[in-house]
């Protein structure tokens, strides 16, 4: 609006919003939006004043209005409706001035000439009110914010199916959103190595937020769309995410052109991306012709060797490939190199996970894996047990459309029964246990990476769903049968889950808070929608709808070909599970997160000259300790 038009915008609409974040004060303030307009919730389903001050945690605060009838009129009957029950309102709640809405388009359009014939009709014809036409500045600034009632909270929870309404377009936005603030640190990081001939890639980084931006519109995000509309958004979140990783490996070899990475053997240069100190396990695929029949050597920044171990988990080719493990320290934005060589290594790792059968200990957990479901049925840290019982994979009947207006209803509780639970690699460094489990036609292959030092449980879950109208669920009963559940939200971390059957939206995770401090931390790579009910959250990775099919759940559905359904096909999730017998700070868990969704870079390098030497440097230093960087930019 500056660039454009050379005025800044004080006052947010977002009319059909289906919720409003509890932070969202916070944000709109720090933009210098001073008051914000929905119509979600309407009338009927909230019963706090139509004008309010809404706060956030942070006591940042906006004034804000719920509309009073519909955020748009087409005709003069639709304008006076949107007059008589903000009338109403007004006199419930005993509020003095309501601004209504008029206009043609869905989601507030232009007025036309009718319109404003109308609406000076009714100026003339009412004699219950004082009307006249205004903006939204003016007339939040005959508000008296003193008189008003104060909310906290988020506003509007409705059509709570969409917080797991179609999987792909959730995850598609989170890997854009993620993938982009990575190529934004990383390409600072090589602008403030200083190299020459590196450009900062300003005009592709701006069009691929504001395409992802572009697509965080409701009904898109929401998984609500047409089917063609939503595969457009589809094609456009992964173009923004291609461009992301070509800025990404562009950043990664522009800081790693700048080192001289001359010595014996190669380099193997590490990138941390994010505002975090990195502490644990490194694996790197290395090329290394005739790998196999090749022993090889690490030695770290001061020259000295450095203990590792190899894997052969998903190796693409081990006639040229190797894979390796190791440990390693990390500061926030920084790089560090190590020297990859031919000849066998004298540092080995002495301690080791013990493993025995499907039980398997390391330094902070044992886990017990269930035969029957094939995930865990025991975790303990410090000897106190976590779980109620089995972990597990539920189905469940779910006739909702794609917005999912009513609760689930829990007609089956079936589960996905296990084909096979092994151990597929054994190393000093990590354990990995492969559960194969499936329903019906449907197949999920888990993996369990269970480090040496890491505290988390880690997935990786490789998903074939052929299902329909089935809410499909990561079931974990937690020891404690009241807990009180943390989820993240924007730039925050709040309690707002009640223990009941009902859905809500986290983001990238979850805490369930037990007595005397145990607890579990529930971290995903793409899903958004829970349900806790007493003990036990589910984390929903799929509930195949029909796309935009509407909410009647007693629908005659024809037994054609006639919908289609989301959801089906293959598909990849992260999951971690942090077992813990502390309550975690925010801080540690937003970390994990940053770590989960922004991985550290490697990249094999050859011997070269360059200005910077220092084989291990920070690009980026933070002194205060209540702060933590979260995203680099260019200045402009």
């Amino acid at each position: 609006m500056k660039e454009h038009f050379n005025h800044l915008v004080t006052a947010g609409y977002n009319p059909d919003s289906f919720g409003h974040s509890a932070n969202l004060p916070t944000i709109l303030q720090g933009c210098g939006i001073r008051s914000y307009v929905t119509s979600r919730p309407g009338a009927l389903d909230s019963m706090r004043p139509p004008v309010f001050v809404w706060e956030a945690q942070s006591g940042a605060k906006v004034l804000a209005e719920r509309t009073g009838g519909e955020y748009m009129a087409w005709t003069k009957a639709s304008i006076l409706e949107n007059k008589d029950i903000s009338l109403d309102l007004m006199r419930k709640y005993r509020t003095n001035k309501m601004a209504v809405f008029y206009g043609v388009g869905n989601h507030g359009g232009g007025p036309t000439i009718d319109n404003i014939r109308s609406i000076y009709e009714l100026i003339e014809e009412s004699s219950d009110c004082t009307m006249g036409f205004s903006r939204l500045d003016h007339f939040f600034a005959q508000l008296e914010p003193e008189d008003l009632e104060t909310y906290h909270g988020e506003l509007g929870r409705i059509f709570m199916g969409c917080y797991s309404s179609d999987a792909l377009i959730k995850q598609k936005n989170r890997q854009a959103e993620w993938t982009l603030i990575k190529a934004e640190n990383l390409s600072a990081m090589a602008m403030i190595m200083g190299v020459e001939y590196y450009q900062y890639p300003n005009e592709i980084i701006d069009q691929a937020w504001k395409t992802t931006l572009f697509n965080q519109f409701h009904d898109i995000l929401a998984g609500t769309s047409i089917e063609k509309a939503r595969n457009q958004a589809i094609d456009e979140f992964s173009f923004s995410i291609a461009q992301a990783r070509n800025i990404i490996m562009d950043g990664v070899q522009g800081i790693v052109n700048q080192l001289d990475t001359r010595g014996e053997g190669f380099p193997l240069v590490i990138i941390n991306p994010t505002g975090h100190q990195y502490k644990g396990l490194i694996q790197s695929d290395i090329y290394l012709p005739r790998a196999n029949k090749k022993n090889i050597r690490l030695r770290d920044v001061n020259g000295e060797e450095l203990a590792f171990c190899e894997s052969i988990y998903q190796i693409s080719s081990m006639d040229s490939r190797k894979s390796i493990l190791f440990e390693t320290e990390l500061p926030p934005y920084s790089y560090k190199m190590i020297r990859v060589m031919e000849g066998g290594s004298d540092k080995y790792y002495t301690d080791k996970i013990k493993v025995n059968g499907l039980f398997v200990k390391n330094e902070h957990y044992s886990i017990q894996f269930d035969e029957k479901t094939g995930c865990p049925k025991s975790i303990q840290t410090d000897q106190h047990e976590l779980l109620d019982s089995a972990i597990s994979i539920k189905v469940f009947d779910d006739y909702r459309g794609a917005w999912g207006v009513k609760h689930v209803e829990e007609r089956t509780g079936e589960i996905f029964q296990v084909k096979t639970v092994e151990v597929i690699e054994e190393t000093p460094l990590r354990t990995i246990v492969r559960s194969i489990l499936n329903y019906n036609k449907s197949e999920i292959c888990i993996d369990y990476f269970l480090e040496r030092q890491s505290e988390a449980i880690k997935m990786r879950m490789t998903f074939h769903n052929l299902e329909r109208h089935k809410q499909i669920s990561l079931s974990i009963p937690f020891i404690d049968h009241e807990p009180k559940v943390w989820n993240e939200s924007h730039f925050c971390m709040e309690q707002k889950v009640e223990n009941t059957n009902t859905e809500y939206y986290q983001h990238r995770f979850a805490y369930l808070q037990g007595k005397e401090n145990l607890g579990f931390a529930i971290l995903n790579s793409s899903n958004y929608g829970m349900i806790q009910n007493k003990n036990e959250y589910k984390l929903i990775l799929s509930r195949s709808a029909i796309f935009s099919q509407g909410n009647d759940e007693n629908e005659a559905l024809r037994k054609d070909f006639s919908y289609r359904y989301m959801d089906q096909g293959c598909f990849d999730f992260d999951i971690e599970l942090l077992p813990l017998n502390r309550k975690p700070k925010a801080e540690e868990l937003i970390c994990r997160a940053d770590f989960m969704h922004m991985p550290i870079e490697m990249i094999q390098d050859s011997n070269h000259t360059g200005v910077h030497w220092l084989r291990q440097n920070q690009l980026m230093e933070v002194s205060c300790k209540n702060v933590v960087i979260s995203t680099l930019k260019k200045a402009y």
